[in-house]
């Protein structure tokens, strides 16, 4: 899992899928690529309203 922090800074964990215990793993670059780019798809989608739910 990476996480992307303020200040460009980042973090990266394995997660055991049978017990969700986390350790500190290497930044995979990538994981990051990915993360970033998730990140930018929701924060346009957001800014320009098409994460509302319509009635």
């Amino acid at each position: 899992m990476t996480v992307l922090l303020p200040n460009k800074r980042v973090e990266s964990y394995r997660v055991d899928p049978l017990t969700y215990e986390q350790s500190v793993a290497p930044v995979e670059p990538e994981l990051l690529r990915e993360a970033i780019a998730y990140y930018q798809t929701a924060s346009k989608a957001f800014k320009e309203g098409a994460l509302q739910i319509s009635p």
